[in-house]
């Protein structure tokens, strides 16, 4: 009777909900906070469809992407929080999907918000500590010298006139909330915001073979190209090639020119000059791929482009950036890519991709 009573009032709007769970709680003396009960996550109720779109992954492909990655079957934090291998992969993908807050998590995978953020903490950790080597050095099993000829070939077969030529390499200016301190030398005057800048290789087969970056909005790319050292990594790895080819990047003209970096020639070079006009024209054609890896990162992970989320002393946003990269990178070897459908080559395999040094 007490029950109807008290159903009754709420059905009259005498007390607000969360008053009525909190007596029904009392009724049933149950001690609950909210109205929020836990729930074990279930995979298998996705179809694959419904995982695409909230995991940019099939469940398959999760799993097998868990076994590369090394996440083991039972995820323990350091605060006892215990997981499922999947689900805890999952609770990352979701999170980078789309900007949503751990409270509206918490519905979903039927966990506290403080266990959400500290497994999400924990893959992030865990995936950055392992593989962030694929996106620092040149050593990958899967680059090899026939593979810098099979890129230079396919960026010439369409239409790209440098010889030599097997990637490309730009910068990126990544928004971020305004911090609190060196707001100054986070502010870029060329965008009009904050920011923290990014510079990447894009391969012809749709692979970011190489990231440095988060350093601040002001910095030029030229200043951090020479603080990547990216053109002594591949120096160093040409030097163990056989062949007598040259390879060689192209960058915008905000690079300077040299023996592996290539760039435009400028207004007044190509003035009286049809032939490095032409030259231009060709390979501003062939360059517009390397826009469409860092459009990649951004569209699949739309987390990384909410301003308000990325703030400097709260979140690792590098660290962020760098797993996005490096899952965007996975999602293009299990699925086609649009850079690698334009130069009609194959990415490596996951297994190829996602190798250890214990391998």
């Amino acid at each position: 009777m007490k029950f109807i009573y008290l159903f009754l009032l709420y059905k009259r709007k005498m007390i607000s909900r969360r008053r009525f769970l909190l007596l029904l709680c009392i009724l049933k003396k149950r001690k609950l906070r909210d109205d929020w009960i836990p729930f074990a996550f279930d995979p298998s109720v996705f179809t694959e469809r419904e995982s695409w779109r909230f995991f940019r992954f099939t469940m398959s492909q999760i799993e097998e992407l868990r076994k590369r990655l090394l996440i083991p079957d039972i995820v323990v934090t350091a605060e006892r929080d215990r997981a499922s291998g999947v689900e805890a992969l999952c609770i990352l993908l979701r999170r980078f999907v789309y900007p949503s807050r751990w409270i509206d998590l918490r519905m979903f995978f039927g966990r506290s918000e403080g266990s959400l953020c500290r497994i999400f903490m924990w893959v992030l950790n865990h995936i950055d500590r392992t593989f962030r080597w694929l996106v620092e050095e040149w050593n990958q099993t899967w680059l090899t010298e026939e593979d810098f000829v099979i890129f230079a070939g396919a960026v010439a077969a369409k239409g790209g006139v440098l010889r030599g030529c097997f990637g490309f390499i730009d910068g990126t200016a990544r928004p971020i909330s305004r911090p609190k301190f060196f707001q100054r030398q986070c502010f870029s005057g060329h965008k009009r915001h904050h920011c923290s800048k990014w510079q990447a290789v894009l391969l012809p087969n749709g692979m970011i073979g190489s990231l440095y970056g988060g350093h601040r909005g002001s910095m030029h790319d030229s200043t951090l190209l020479t603080s990547s050292k990216v053109l002594d990594a591949l120096q160093q790895k040409f030097t163990t090639f056989a062949g007598p080819d040259r390879f060689c990047l192209y960058g915008n003209s905000g690079y300077g020119r040299g023996e592996l970096v290539k760039k435009p020639f400028s207004k007044v070079e190509v003035l009286n000059d049809r032939r490095k006009k032409a030259l231009n024209k060709a390979m501003s054609r062939v360059r517009e791929p390397v826009e469409w890896g860092f459009k990649e990162v951004v569209s699949k992970f739309a987390f990384l482009d909410f301003k308000k989320q990325m703030r400097m002393y709260v979140n690792p946003i590098n660290k962020l950036y760098r797993v996005a990269v490096i899952l965007i990178n996975c999602h293009n070897c299990l699925n086609h890519n649009q850079a690698s459908q334009y130069f009609d080559l194959e990415p490596p395999s996951l297994e190829e991709y996602l190798v250890t040094f214990d391998e």
